[in-house]
C-alpha cells in the first residue's frame, strides 16, 4: 500500500466541502482504477474501527463524515 497516496488521499477528502466521484479522485491521486479501489477499501477499513470518530461514505461520492454517533443532536 502505498502509503503517501493513502495519505494525499485522506486529505483530499478531509477537506473537500462536496462529495468527489471516483473519477475526480482518481485524476487528484493519479491513481489507476485499480489501485483507488484498493486506497478507498483500506481507508473504509481503518474508518469502520471503534477508535475511529469519522468514516467514508460514498453517497453521492467520496468524503469523510463524522459517525452519526458522535453529532449532537
Amino acid at each position: 500500500m502505498n502509503l503517501k497516496k493513502i495519505a494525499l488521499l485522506e486529505a483530499i477528502l478531509f477537506t473537500t466541502t462536496e462529495p468527489l466521484n471516483f473519477e475526480e479522485l482518481q485524476k487528484l491521486t493519479r491513481s489507476r482504477k485499480d489501485e483507488l479501489e484498493k486506497l478507498l477499501a483500506e481507508m473504509n477499513g481503518r474508518y469502520a474501527e471503534e477508535a475511529h470518530g469519522i468514516r467514508l461514505t460514498d453517497i453521492g461520492g467520496y468524503k469523510l463524515i463524522v459517525k452519526s454517533e458522535f453529532i449532537a443532536a
